[in-house]
């Protein structure tokens, strides 16, 4: 693994590229080998991230998400729908993922160069428009 981790100098950054699909993905990442491979990354390193496909297009995401410590949900604001949301949130569920919380892309400004953001405060369940 030393060989194959790519370390950016003087970035305190390394990266381990994916590299071609394998024929059976799911059996790879359900695998003791691959629970190793975490376990050692997690010993050489502060955080460890991993990137998945799509929740809803893939097994891949689910199964990562219940061999880590935590999960950030990321939707693209224009083009995520509400209920694939929620679809994507309940198969981070029944995989027992523990949802750190929820990162939106490719927002759009409006004209004025200003946008809202609107989160759910779970402790006091008020939400918020700013």
């Amino acid at each position: 693994m030393d060989q194959a981790l790519v370390n950016l100098e003087n970035r305190g950054l390394s990266f381990l590229a994916s590299g071609p699909v394998p024929p059976n993905p799911i059996e790879l990442l359900e695998s003791e080998g691959f629970g190793r491979m975490l376990q050692s990354l997690a010993e050489q390193a502060d955080l460890v991230v991993l990137d998945s496909p799509p929740l809803l297009v893939a097994a891949d995401g689910q199964i990562l998400s219940s061999r880590t410590d935590g999960t950030v949900l990321v939707l693209e604001m224009q083009r995520t729908k509400g209920e694939t949301a929620r679809q994507a949130k309940e198969l981070l569920s029944r995989a027992n993922a523990r949802l750190l919380g929820l990162v939106t892309n490719k927002l759009r400004r409006g004209p004025t160069g200003y946008y809202y953001c609107y989160y759910h405060d779970q402790k006091h369940g008020e939400s918020v428009v700013e």
